[in-house]
């Protein structure tokens, strides 16, 4: 594709929650550089850089939004400021950077593009892609992490002023011409006061400045006739009060130079010292056993202050004497405190003991009322059982007794049945026969 064809960066966000995150900008502060400044850099190095027919087809296949036939539209991206960390122990490296972010479909077409302008020479960036790390290893992760400390601990900036987006134009190339001045930064007040950030490192501060003096010379003409603010292109501050500001810089910078370590590989002077946590007692009755204490007993007790001039001559022996004083007075102080600890503990216990006692006797008595109550039990149920045993034995006998009553007229009926029927096989019984046989049997048991 020809550079003349028209490319537009379409910075609408999609609906869509999801996004990865493709890599980070290293050699770039966080803390002094805006993101929008960064996205406007990149924008114009997108629209800038030579697409190949192959990632034109890859466009078109996102169909990222209605577009005429001289315009591509590239997928929109945002940047983050992150810290990255990597390793463990003594080896974890800790950074800030600018982290680069799109929709996961978009990712590597947006990776193969940075990664490109990192490679050539006319974009100054510098992009490490994610996922390099599982092709140049952990140790060469690290090292890049390292190098983006040494460039934050070492870069500085100092600020310029009354300076139109127009001028900057104009000087910006001029000022990169130097090996001292790595990009000059857009600030919040650019548009208000003109106000710059030229970035540096510390050794090379003296001559970025006298750089920047140099060409403001040379290019002053060229500079006034652009020229749509008030004052003048500088270096200092032209408000109320910016000499007393930019004097005191200049005698913090004389007067309180940089801390230098003591050892190389550590840095001393980095975290404050550690503060040595004494051990204070619960109230402020334990006093050093010294004889103003004892004569004031009305004032205030707290622990002793230390009085003693520089000038004044101190003796060992005394000062061992009150050092014994006071650990005589902390170990009785520590022995009530134990004592006092230990006796509620005895009486916890005692208590406890007690409460256990009481739950052991009441679980006794009540064990007592339950096997009184089944003895009761079992005594009723014997009674009723030799109850239910008297009623059945006297129920038998009245049974026997009306069974043998009834037994003889059976046996007479079946007598007289067969006096009068010997011969059943033979021929029919007359009825009248063995009613009279009956009626004579009746008689014979009434007389009876």
């Amino acid at each position: 594709m020809d550079q003349e064809r028209n490319i537009q960066v379409d910075e609408k966000r999609y609906n869509k929650l999801a996004e990865t995150s493709i890599g980070f900008l290293s050699f770039m502060n966080p803390a002094v550089i805006l993101r929008s400044h960064i996205r406007q850099l990149l924008d114009e190095y997108l629209v800038d850089i030579e697409l190949r027919d192959s990632e034109i087809k890859k466009l078109e296949e996102f169909n990222l939004g209605e577009c005429e036939d001289d315009e591509i539209y590239i997928p929109p991206f945002h940047i983050t400021k992150t810290h990255l960390n990597f390793g463990n122990g003594k080896d974890r490296v800790t950074t800030s950077v600018f982290q680069i972010r799109c929709h996961p479909d978009h990712a590597t077409f947006m990776k193969c593009i940075l990664c490109r302008m990192h490679t050539e020479s006319k974009y100054p960036l510098h992009f490490y892609p994610e996922g390099a790390i599982l092709i140049d290893g952990p140790e060469k992760y690290r090292s890049i992490l390292k190098e983006q400390n040494e460039y934050l601990f070492g870069m500085t900036t100092f600020p310029i002023y009354a300076i139109s987006y127009e001028q900057m134009r104009i000087l910006s190339p001029k000022l990169l011409e130097h090996r001292s001045i790595r990009r000059v930064i857009k600030t919040q007040k650019t548009e208000e006061t003109g106000r710059w950030l030229v970035e540096t490192t510390k050794k090379l501060e003296k001559q970025a400045k006298a750089h920047f003096d140099n060409s403001l010379m040379q290019l002053e003409e060229e500079l006034e006739k652009i020229q749509t603010l008030t004052s003048t292109p500088n270096r200092n501050l032209t408000t109320w009060g910016a000499t007393d500001i930019s004097d005191l810089v200049s005698n913090i910078k004389v007067n309180h130079p940089d801390p230098k370590q003591e050892n190389k590989k550590e840095n001393s002077w980095v975290r404050p010292p550690r503060i040595r946590r004494i051990i204070a007692p619960h109230s402020y009755e334990v006093v050093a056993n010294n004889e103003a204490n004892k004569k004031t007993s009305k004032q205030n007790k707290a622990p002793p202050s230390n009085n003693s001039k520089p000038d004044e001559n101190i003796n060992g022996q005394d000062l061992l004497k009150e050092i014994k004083s006071m650990k005589d007075d902390i170990i009785v102080h520590c022995s009530k405190m134990f004592d006092t600890e230990a006796n509620n503990l005895r009486k916890a216990q005692e208590e406890q003991q007690k409460k256990i006692k009481e739950n052991e006797e009441q679980q006794k008595k009540d064990h007592k009322l339950v096997m009184t109550l089944i003895q009761q039990l079992t005594s009723t149920l014997d009674i009723i059982r030799e109850s239910l045993a008297k009623h059945n034995s006297i129920a038998t006998k009245n049974e026997n007794e009306t069974e043998d009553l009834s037994t003889p007229q059976k046996e007479n009926i079946i007598v007289t049945q067969m006096e009068i029927d010997p011969e059943s096989n033979k021929r029919k019984d007359n009825p009248s026969k063995i009613k009279q046989s009956l009626r004579k049997n009746t008689r014979s048991t009434s007389n009876e």
